[in-house]
């Protein structure tokens, strides 16, 4: 079998803002058209993993032509996940180093996901993360008194941000999904995102609970909602273990392995895995059941 080589299929080059080089981390495309294609993504402006914002390009027959930068400070509603004390107090710094001629820089780290396409355009998801350290110090045996580190890394998830881009790369609207700092082992999507007609479901899992939020052209409709998830009727606990995708429209899968008592002590314990259908009931009129 002959090895794979790398075939370029097409060479951007985007310019920074005011003469900056940018680095681009992430980059995103969506076709409009048979000639015009969106790049979006996450930026820093060195060779940092931490965003100091959002960019979108447009390409026309693959020739660049123009690039927005938005920085996190441009996002209406980019700090939502905070206090509303500490939300002020953000919106004050921001104010402040505006009367100075400087600007607010904040840096997060970002994971991108597909780009939904529109009628209008196209909708951005990006997930804001952090990873934390967990260290577990055990005693060796007599031999030493030193003690062993066994470092594990967890991956916290404060809010997700949700933006809509007309065809021209203008942004429509932004909002912030709270996810309460989150916890997962693998650094993977963990928002899953469902459209039914013009409103969006947002989903994620937290502890063998699914938490939904409905929001309809960038504002949420209701509070986000809790539906813990078992496996059968009779599990007393959820299932932590549990995975989720969105299907299509308002429905999604569930999915894990559980195990089953043995009922005889000549029967070993088993474990089965187990596939369900979630769905969720949108109104049009915005109530939700």
């Amino acid at each position: 079998m002959a090895p794979m080589t790398e075939k370029l299929l097409r060479h951007i080059h985007v310019p920074g803002e005011n003469g900056q080089s940018l680095s681009f981390i992430t980059g995103k495309m969506l076709d409009i058209s048979e000639r015009e294609s969106l790049l979006i993504g996450n930026y820093s402006n060195n060779c940092s993993d931490f965003s100091k914002g959002l960019y979108l390009t447009r390409l026309e027959e693959g020739e660049e032509m123009g690039t927005s930068i938005i920085k996190f400070s441009e996002l209406k509603n980019f700090f939502n996940y905070m206090s509303a004390k500490r939300q002020e107090k953000i919106r004050e710094k921001i104010e402040q180093k505006k009367k100075e001629g400087k600007e607010a820089n904040f840096s997060y780290k970002l994971l991108i996901h597909d780009l939904i396409p529109t009628e209008k355009g196209s909708i951005l998801v990006a997930e804001i993360y952090f990873p934390q350290q967990n260290y577990t110090n055990a005693t060796v045996p007599l031999l030493t008194t030193r003690l062993s580190s066994e470092k594990a890394e967890d991956y916290r998830f404060t809010h997700a941000v949700v933006c809509e881009f007309d065809k021209k790369g203008r942004i429509l609207w932004d909002n912030a999904l709270v996810m309460d700092y989150m916890a997962s082992k693998e650094l993977t999507e963990q928002v899953q995102v469902s459209k039914k007609g013009d409103s969006l479901l947002l989903a994620y899992l937290d502890k063998g609970t699914l938490k939904l939020q409905v929001m309809k052209e960038g504002t949420m409709i209701g509070e986000k909602q809790d539906f813990e998830l078992k496996s059968d009727s009779t599990q007393r606990r959820p299932d932590e273990e549990a995975s989720v995708a969105a299907w299509y429209d308002q429905y999604y899968l569930t999915w894990g392995v559980r195990k089953i008592e043995s009922k005889s002590p000549s029967q070993p314990e088993r474990e089965v895995f187990y596939l369900n259908k979630l769905t969720y009931a949108v109104k049009s009129s915005s109530k939700q059941q």
